[in-house]
């Protein structure tokens, strides 16, 4: 991963975890919004990250697309 320069106004060039976090948050609620619904709001729960990752996998399985996590275990069963 390549992290930008110390200079950069770079949306994601933060100091700390909560402004990660943060940044984080409003990328995913600009960018998708429109996917999610009003369960983009699930973000604000204490394990929103993971609640929106299961509910796009669930989206993109239905939709016959591979899941990151399909990925994987198909790899390890080979």
């Amino acid at each position: 991963m390549v992290l930008p320069a110390a200079n950069s106004k770079h949306i994601f060039n933060v100091s700390g975890t909560n402004e990660l976090r943060d940044r984080l948050k409003m990328w995913i609620r600009q960018n998708y919004s429109d996917i999610l619904g009003p369960e983009v709001n699930m973000l604000d729960l204490p394990n929103g990250f993971d609640l929106i990752e299961n509910k796009l996998h669930r989206l993109m399985r239905d939709k016959g697309m591979k899941t990151p996590v399909e990925t994987a275990s198909e790899s390890a069963a080979a």
